[in-house]
């Protein structure tokens, strides 16, 4: 199918009249009856060509319209000015008026065409067009559009033989060869099609589009040597044109050329005529696969670092050149090439947030610092940063000045989810501080900006645990992280523990079985915990075993014996009470 991708604008004959006396100011013209419309439609002309007055020039041919509804010139000019303002349904109506009025009229039925094409009745223009071609025969455009209109009706061997005729009237004509071998191409005509993109290459030698069309027939016969050289000749032509390189870069990819392929690919990433963001689109199309990233990366990278060159300022750029350094593993080249960055004219806040996220992995905690509170000065309401600042205080143990930068961020946040989150960093820094009335008071906040808040019920729940405060809550809590997320280790650990707190065992045992099923981290506190229900439960064995596992994968050996001591003092404490 033959899409109508080539349907044209209206296109405006010049003026036939040209008036070049103006009526005195201030007089009204007398209009003899019989001539009224004459009259007030060569006014128009006047008032339009010779003073650029739409407006009076649209009043009068309303006019003369009006004194004869079938007063084609006047309809007509109505239409080309509805046109003009993109009232495409007036200027339809408007030009079919004019076309009924004079069917023979090659503009006026030229006009009715470009409407009912731009309006998208193509049912209606097909018999149009086929009239324009009989009386307008020297205009190719009526051929090509015409056999445009035979292909979207299905109707492509009709298309075929228009252009046969238009090729008998006018010759070879490059733009109706190249409609009539895509046409032969669609109805399998595979050897005429390649046949035609010879004739226009012998007709249009210099004519580079040709070449590429005989190459495309080529490669759709199975003949690629054939259309690789085609290619070649084309660029012995033109070297520079974008059209060719694309499709010489389209060959190369099809036949898994790719060091070819990303050299034209090099050559068109230079080239300013192509806009960054259709570089940008085809650089994260082409680094979607990482084996085929990592397979040519340093062509990918001659890629990335062109954009970067040619447009250092571009925010879309600088993303894109840094996350390529990044997903290469050079992070800390990735890192200043960010910094760099912060030396230019207002960076903006993703820039710092990078930069930040950046120095946080390779554990540049001074210089994180340093950035930080540089880009607070800049933006002091800003909460991520005031909450980044809070979070990198508190892993230097500066509590207060932490609770300062959470509470800070409150006074800017705009979102209950924010405040319950902030509420809950502030929660975390007091329990570092062993201040347990604190910790439940800021978690308490927390949960009434948002009930649901998972992280801070399975915290409080297991907190309240280790307290040895209202298990009740602490199991409505852990109870609600279950609805809420059934699939957490850690999640699961803590409603076991409260189980076990509870002293509901053998529920206790098949939570931490599940935790444990469920654990990639291999905790130490997993198993710890799962050793002291087996021993509640009876089974020794295995509960030594699984204190032994905690501490092989990092649990503390001192304290775990001083743990396992306590354990079995109270076993025989409960031993001898028994007796």
């Amino acid at each position: 199918m033959v899409l109508l991708s080539g349907f044209a604008s209206v296109r405006r004959p010049s003026a036939a009249v040209r008036i070049i006396e103006r009526p005195q100011a201030g007089n009204e013209i007398e209009y003899p009856e019989s001539l009224r419309q004459t009259y007030l439609y060569i006014d128009g002309i006047k008032a339009l060509e010779l003073h650029g007055d739409t407006l009076q020039a649209e009043r009068l041919w309303r006019a003369a319209a009006g004194a004869d509804s079938a007063y084609a010139p006047a309809l007509y000019r109505l239409a080309m000015l509805a046109a003009d303002r993109d009232s495409l349904a007036e200027a339809a109506e408007l030009a079919h008026r004019t076309y009924l009025c004079d069917t023979m009229n090659r503009w006026y039925t030229q006009l009715y065409g470009r409407m009912l094409l731009a309006t998208e009745r193509y049912d209606l223009a097909l018999p149009v067009y086929r009239r324009l071609t009989s009386i307008d025969s020297r205009d190719p455009e009526n051929y090509r559009l015409l056999a445009l209109l035979y292909a979207r009706s299905n109707l492509p061997f009709s298309a075929i033989t228009t252009l046969d005729t238009a090729e008998i009237r006018f010759g070879r004509h490059r733009v109706l060869s190249d409609l009539k071998q895509q046409l032969l191409f669609s109805t399998g005509q595979l050897d005429k099609a390649v046949e035609e993109g010879r004739r226009s290459v012998e007709s249009f030698p210099y004519d580079v589009e040709a070449y590429i069309s005989l190459s495309e027939a080529y490669s759709a016969t199975g003949k690629d040597s054939l259309a690789y050289a085609t290619l070649n000749e084309a660029f012995k032509i033109d070297s520079t044109d974008l059209t060719l390189m694309q499709a010489l870069g389209n060959y190369y990819e099809k036949h898994r050329r790719y060091r070819e392929y990303l050299g034209i690919e090099r050559r068109l990433f230079a080239d300013d005529r192509i806009p960054v963001e259709r570089k940008i689109k085809r650089f994260e199309q082409l680094t979607s696969s990482i084996d085929f990233y990592r397979e040519h990366y340093f062509q990918l990278n001659d890629l990335a670092s062109t954009l970067a060159v040619k447009y250092p300022d571009n925010r879309e750029v600088i993303d894109l050149y840094g996350g390529h350094l990044i997903a290469s593993g050079d992070t800390q080249t990735a890192l200043n090439y960010y910094r760099r960055h912060l030396d230019r004219n207002d960076p903006d806040l993703d820039i710092y947030l990078t930069i930040m996220q950046l120095e946080s992995y390779l554990g540049q905690t001074d210089s994180l610092a340093a950035d930080l509170d540089r880009a607070i000065a800049r933006f002091p309401e800003n909460t991520t940063l005031l909450t980044n600042l809070g979070h990198l205080r508190g892993a230097d143990n500066r509590y207060q000045e932490a609770v300062k930068y959470y509470r800070e961020a409150l006074r800017h946040a705009d979102s209950d989810t924010l405040r319950s989150e902030l509420w809950a960093y502030i929660g975390d820094v007091y329990h570092m501080q062993g201040d347990t009335r604190r910790t439940f008071k800021a978690y308490d906040r927390s949960l009434r900006y948002f009930a649901d808040n998972v992280m801070v019920l399975n915290n409080y729940a297991y907190f309240l645990t280790i307290a040895g405060q209202n298990l009740d809550k602490a199991f409505a809590m852990a109870s609600r992280v279950m609805e809420l997320e059934s699939g957490n280790s850690t999640y699961i650990d803590t409603y076991a523990w409260v189980l076990y707190k509870l002293g509901r065992l053998e529920q206790a045992k098949r939570a931490m079985q599940q935790a444990l099923s469920l654990d990639r981290r291999q905790s130490a506190d997993l198993a710890a915990h799962y050793g002291d229900i087996l021993w509640d439960l009876g089974e020794k064995f295995m509960a030594e075993t699984y204190w032994k596992r905690a501490v092989e994968r990092g649990f503390d050996k001192a304290e775990m014996e001083s743990h396992i001591e306590m354990m079995k003092n109270r076993s025989s404490s409960a031993d001898d009470k028994q007796r």
